[in-house]
């Protein structure tokens, strides 16, 4: 196809855990994930881990940060409120952002540091004639919960009409290594694993588009070539692009984006919406 001939608007979505701000080593890096974000010009970008410190020296006010330091119009409403942070994830939009809403996903009460609040900020943008929206998340770090906000998820996207995004730090692979004792022996073998997480959220058959499932934008890709963590050694992907399945032929590039400035790699896809 010719250019004279391609329709639709190209998007640039960005998925980045920031880390708090910092790099693996806890290392203040926001300044330069500012400057790497304005440097990409994406068009919407999911942010996960953000936190604002109240009178610290050593945090600052990161969604003002960001806002002033990338251009883009800021949502953000926090999953975790204290006396001294609150904490949560956010999204960034050259659109002006029409309307947003804050959800709260269910998240079960560990006895250990498992526990922390979840939540999504479902944002909806027009793109030229064209609504789309943008859900931002980060899923908590036991199966059992990552199942329940997964249906949660897919009850809050069922009541959206037109384009869905959603992007975020989902903390669990589409497929995982377990081991399997053999039969009648002391062996074991690796079986990959397809998870229920990301079943409920692509359907059963991930390589397979459906109209009541998200779609994978880096669907097809081989293993290891989009993994997103940990940042310096990265061997598995926990962080996802997922879109409505017929915007999945609309993609014109996604890569992963070697960055050591959090303990996460940042996701980039381009997609052009009809």
């Amino acid at each position: 196809m010719s250019n004279d001939q391609v329709t639709g608007t190209e998007i640039k979505i960005m998925t980045y855990n920031i880390h708090h701000g910092a790099d693996a080593e806890n290392k203040f890096t926001l300044d330069k994930i500012a400057e790497f974000i304005k440097s990409e010009n994406p068009d919407l970008v999911g942010i996960q881990e953000v936190l604002n410190m109240v009178d610290s020296k050593d945090c600052t006010d990161q969604v003002a940060y960001l806002k002033k330091y990338t251009g883009l119009h800021p949502v953000f409403n926090p999953n975790v409120i204290k006396d001294k942070y609150t904490y949560g994830v956010m999204c960034l939009s050259k659109y002006p952002v029409k309307k947003y809403e804050h959800r709260l996903l269910p998240s079960i009460e560990y006895l250990n540091n498992f526990s922390e609040q979840r939540g999504c900020i479902i944002s909806t943008v027009e793109i030229g004639k064209t609504t789309v929206t943008f859900i931002v998340t980060h899923l908590g770090l036991t199966q059992e919960e990552q199942l329940l906000q997964a249906k949660e998820l897919m009850k809050i996207s069922a009541g959206i009409e037109g384009y869905k995004i959603m992007v975020g730090d989902f903390n669990e692979e589409v497929y995982k290594t377990v081991k399997h004792k053999v039969i009648g022996s002391t062996q074991t073998v690796n079986i990959q694993e397809y998870s229920p997480v990301m079943e409920e959220l692509l359907g059963e058959k991930p390589q397979r588009l459906r109209k009541d499932r998200y779609a994978d934008a880096f669907m097809g890709t081989k293993p290891g070539e989009t993994s997103t963590f940990p940042a310096d050694k990265s061997d598995i992907r926990i962080d996802y692009v997922l879109i409505s399945p017929e915007l999945y032929k609309g993609i014109t590039e996604k890569r992963v984006v070697p960055s050591l400035l959090s303990d996460h790699l940042p996701l980039i896809v381009k997609i052009r919406i009809p």
